[in-house]
């Protein structure tokens, strides 16, 4: 049975997954506390130690909070790699598991608005389009989205 969990890391959206033997099926209820349990596993030694590789500290400083690591394509990829591929379920038996998906997380926006800035600026790079923008043809994705985002999708205030 595949287990899939999101939840949010800061300024991250992480989406892991397993696989879990089972010989007889698994009902709703089950299938439901396996996901809350897999999720509780992962926020724990997993989480903290991403935090600790991605904010570059050993001992976590007074008042620190996990929204002041900035989203980039570089840091979801690092935090990807820092969670590991496997967590202590109990004393020496490890679940083998992995990131599937680690996106930008904004609170107070939906993801789809994000996705939709990602899905036009994926399409518009390095054509014409990207000038309109006001951002050089040459310009990194990830400006390119943001651009999208606040001209399209940003909620205005």
């Amino acid at each position: 049975m595949k287990i899939q969990t999101t939840w949010t890391f800061g300024n991250f959206s992480i989406t892991a997954a397993c696989n879990v033997e089972s010989a007889e099926p698994v009902g709703p209820l089950a299938a439901a506390l396996m996901e809350k349990g897999f999720l509780q596993l992962l926020q724990r030694v997993p989480a903290s130690n991403a935090e600790k590789a991605l904010a570059g500290y050993e001992k976590r400083p007074t008042g620190f909070k996990r929204d002041s690591i900035l989203y980039s394509e570089d840091n979801a990829l690092a935090l990807s790699e820092a969670f590991g591929t496997s967590v202590e379920v109990t004393d020496k038996v490890m679940l083998p598991f992995s990131i599937v998906d680690v996106t930008e997380h904004v609170g107070g926006e939906s993801a789809t608005s994000r996705k939709s800035a990602t899905e036009m600026a994926t399409k518009i790079t390095g054509t014409p389009m990207v000038a309109m923008l006001g951002l050089p043809l040459d310009a990194a994705l990830d400006e390119i989205i943001e651009a999208c985002h606040a001209q399209f999708f940003a909620r205005k205030k």
